[in-house]
Parts: C-alpha cells; structure tokens; sequence
C-alpha cells in the first residue's frame, strides 16, 4: 500500500530538506506551504522548485521549520 499520506516528505524535512510537492492527497497535511516548502498543483512543480530557488535566504528558515515539523509528525 502506498503512503497516501506524504511519508517520503516526512523523511525530507526530517533532514531538513525543503519539500516541493503536489498538493493532492495527504501531502498539504505534511507539508506546510511557504514555511517548509512548496505546494504545487500536479503539471506545474516547476514553479515550485523556481520559487525555492529564487530566495535562497528562504531555505535557512525552511531548514528549521521542516526539521520541527517532522518531528511532530513522527512523534
């Protein structure tokens, strides 16, 4: 059975990878848009990863929301 519930962004952010992601099934529960990563609708990811990269001072503040994140989801 696949995790419907966005488990492989739960282990990204738990590295404090910033997460791009459709926004479908569980995943916007796991993560949380603009803070530790990107929603995006499905065909457009694209515009997800371009908005990460554009302010690059933004992944020091995702790093931390994601780590924190995950570990509320984990535990």
């Amino acid at each position: 059975m696949p995790f419907r519930w966005g488990g492989t962004c739960i282990e990204a952010q738990a590295s404090g990878l910033p997460v791009v992601a459709t926004n479908s099934s569980g995943i916007p529960d796991v993560v949380a848009h603009g803070r530790t990563g990107f929603l995006a609708a499905p065909g457009e990811l694209f515009f997800g990863c371009q908005s990460l990269l554009a302010k690059q001072w933004r992944l020091i503040y995702m790093y931390h929301d994601a780590r924190s994140r995950s570990c509320s989801h984990i535990f």
